[in-house]
C-alpha cells in the first residue's frame, strides 16, 4: 500500500465517520502514532545538539548521532523508509477499520433511507418538477413540501456519495463503478432498464435523478450491502430489418424489451 492509497483510505474514513460512523479505539491509536510519525518535524541534528548542551544523561549520545546521521540521507532514501512503514500501517489500518466497516455502511445507508423517505412523502404530496406558479395557491403543507424538494435532492445526491464511500471501505469493490453506484441506492423494482438509466443519468430539474427515478416507477432506496448487485447499463438500441407489406423496412428496437417493444422506424 502507497502512501497516496493510505491518505486517500483515510480522507474516505473521515468523511464516513463525520457522517455518523465510528472506528476502534486500536484503529484510532495506529493512526495517531502514524500522523505523529509521519507529520514529525523537530530535526534529529538539533535534538543531538541540545543533547550536547543540556544537563541530561549522556547514554543516548549514539543514538541521536544515529537519527542525525540518517537524517543526512537524501531523498530517496527516506523515501525508502517512509514507503517501509505505510506497508505495515496501511494494511493494519484497513484491517482495524473492518471491524467497524458494515455497521458504518449501515449508519450511511438509514441516513439516505430517511432523506428518501422525505422525497417519498414530498411526491405523494405535489409533483417534485411542478412550477411555482401552479403551487402559489396551495395548502402551506403542499407549498412547504415543494419549497423542500431542491434541498432533499441534494443531500440525497450528498447522501449516495457516502453510501458508495462506506460500502467501497467494507470491502465493496466491485461496487466501485457507475453500475454499482446506482444499485448500492436504487431498487429497480419493475422499472425498464433504460428508462432507469436515462433517469439515473438525468441530473436537470428541481428534483435532479431522484425525482425521475421515482417518475419511471423506480425506487429510491439503499439496500443492505450483501443484498446489492451492480445494475448493468442497457443493451445498445439496434436497427433491425424486418419484411412490411411492401418489402423491407428498418425500424429500431430495444433489445431489452424484446417482447413489449413497440417497434418505431429508424434508419438502416
Amino acid at each position: 500500500m502507497k502512501l497516496d492509497a493510505v491518505v486517500s483510505f483515510l480522507n474516505d474514513v473521515d468523511r464516513v465517520v463525520a457522517a455518523g460512523g465510528r472506528t476502534s479505539r486500536e484503529f484510532d491509536r495506529i493512526r495517531a502514532r502514524w500522523e505523529e510519525f509521519n507529520g514529525k518535524k523537530t530535526s534529529a541534528l538539533d535534538r543531538a545538539a541540545e543533547a550536547v548542551v543540556g544537563d541530561g544523561p549522556t547514554d543516548r549520545f549514539d543514538e541521536l548521532r544515529a537519527q542525525a546521521l540518517a537524517e543526512l540521507a537524501g531523498p530517496v532514501q527516506l523515501a525508502s523508509v517512509t514507503n517501509h512503514v505505510v506497508g505495515v500501517v496501511g494494511p493494519r489500518l484497513r484491517l482495524e477499520y473492518g471491524k467497524t466497516a458494515a455497521s458504518n455502511h449501515a449508519t450511511a445507508a438509514e441516513r439516505f433511507n430517511a432523506a428518501a423517505a422525505q422525497l417519498d412523502a414530498a411526491a405523494g404530496l405535489v409533483a417534485l418538477e411542478a412550477s411555482a406558479e401552479s403551487v402559489m395557491y396551495a395548502t402551506d403543507e403542499v407549498r412547504l413540501a415543494w419549497g423542500d424538494v431542491p434541498k432533499i435532492a441534494h443531500t440525497l445526491d450528498e447522501l449516495g456519495t457516502l453510501v458508495a464511500t462506506a460500502a467501497i471501505l467494507a470491502g465493496a469493490a466491485p461496487l466501485a463503478t457507475e453500475e454499482g453506484r446506482l444499485a448500492l441506492v436504487v431498487d429497480p423494482a419493475e422499472a425498464k432498464r433504460r428508462a432507469v438509466w436515462e433517469a439515473w443519468e438525468d441530473r436537470a430539474g428541481r428534483a435532479g435523478r431522484w425525482g425521475r427515478l421515482l417518475a419511471v416507477g423506480a425506487k429510491v432506496y439503499a439496500r443492505p450491502l450483501d443484498e446489492v448487485q451492480a445494475y448493468r447499463k442497457p443493451a445498445p438500441m439496434e436497427v433491425r430489418h424486418v419484411k412490411t407489406g411492401i418489402g423491407w423496412g428498418s425500424v429500431l428496437v430495444d433489445p431489452e424489451e424484446e417482447d413489449r417493444v413497440t417497434l418505431a422506424p429508424g434508419r438502416g
